[in-house]
């Protein structure tokens, strides 16, 4: 149930407020902030008035998307959040991993109703049995290297932890190997 609200509210917040990934990026690089508000069913409207809060597994070691400073989280998913407690009323209680290995295994194990850091990818998603909600934003990997070495290019670099990009490595005829 959960899921399902936060796809649709994702959902009718980026259709009714076009520019609020816009205002998530310029508030990292830029400073603007602003917001609208979305239309709630009266069973998700109750369903919201009956949960305490839901618990967010993140991990922290990508900035600006999540990071830790202290005991306080920031990023744009802590943002994005708060935005959806504003606009939703539903209340999340962050729950820190230091890499995706962690935070993806939290997840399995049934630690967090959501996962803040989960690929866009429906057969990932298939192979941890999760649901996949609209996106909230996307994110583009390349490849950096010198010009004189792009075709002699074997092997690609990952952090550990990230399955995800590793699998992508090595499905598009590279080696991956961690930093």
């Amino acid at each position: 149930v959960i899921l399902n609200l936060l796809s649709q509210a994702m959902t009718q917040i980026q259709s009714s407020d076009i520019f609020m990934q816009e205002r998530l990026f310029e508030k990292y690089f830029e400073d603007n902030d602003e917001g609208s508000m979305i239309a709630l069913s009266r069973e998700e409207d109750a369903f919201i008035k009956s949960k305490v809060s839901a618990k967010v597994l993140l991990c922290t070691d990508e900035r600006p998307i999540a990071y830790q400073e202290g005991s306080s989280i920031g990023g744009i998913v802590p943002d994005y959040l708060e935005i959806l407690k504003e606009k939703s009323g539903l209340s999340f209680d962050l729950v820190a991993y230091k890499n995706h290995e962690e935070m993806l295994k939290a997840f399995q194990e049934g630690k967090g109703e959501l996962c803040a850091q989960f690929p866009d990818d429906f057969q990932f998603s298939e192979d941890q049995k999760a649901m996949l909600s609209q996106p909230y934003m996307s994110l583009t990997y390349g490849f950096v290297s010198s010009p004189k070495k792009i075709d002699s290019l074997t092997k690609v670099a990952y952090e550990k932890g990230d399955t995800y990009l590793a699998e992508k490595i090595r499905s598009l005829g590279y080696t991956p190997f961690l930093l």
